[in-house]
């Protein structure tokens, strides 16, 4: 397998179209505009990419700094022993060929959604019995001023 040069790459720019999905249907802010450009690459093959809100730096501080604490205080673990536990317990792993030798790549929860962070910890929760404080007992969510 041969990599593809800089010259190739530069061939293969991105135009990006910003829309909403609003009743089911792709909608452009400009559509007239979108209809037009679209034209110029007529039997081109595209990739339509839907950005996922990844894991949040406070859900993370939630977690190293309040919940695995909690947890490291009840169990008597430490927090990078705990945190290497769950990782292991409810990421997936995938498999590589490198270098002609297989090895296990281990998912991090930085790769994880919104979402599907709040559902590591909820798992962690559910295995330990140990649950998390809500957020706004730990002062992460104010409630004053709407905020």
């Amino acid at each position: 397998m041969t990599g593809i040069g800089y010259s190739e790459i530069k061939k293969h720019f991105c135009m990006n179209f910003l829309g909403r999905v609003e009743n089911g249907k792709l909608n452009f802010n400009s559509l007239d505009w979108v209809k037009e450009k679209i034209k110029e690459y007529e039997g081109r093959v595209f990739k339509l990419s839907i950005p996922v809100p990844q894991r949040s730096l406070s859900q993370n501080a939630f977690y190293w700094g309040v919940y695995l604490p909690i947890l490291a205080e009840d169990t008597g673990h430490t927090t990078e022993e705990l945190h290497a536990w769950a990782k292991k317990r409810f990421l997936p792993r995938t498999h590589a060929v490198v270098m002609g030798e297989e090895v296990e790549l281990e998912k991090s929860t930085k790769d994880l959604t919104k979402s599907e962070f709040a559902e590591y910890i909820m798992n962690i929760e559910a295995d330990t019995g140990i649950p998390a404080p809500s957020p706004e007992e730990a002062g992460f969510i104010s409630n004053k001023n709407g905020l």
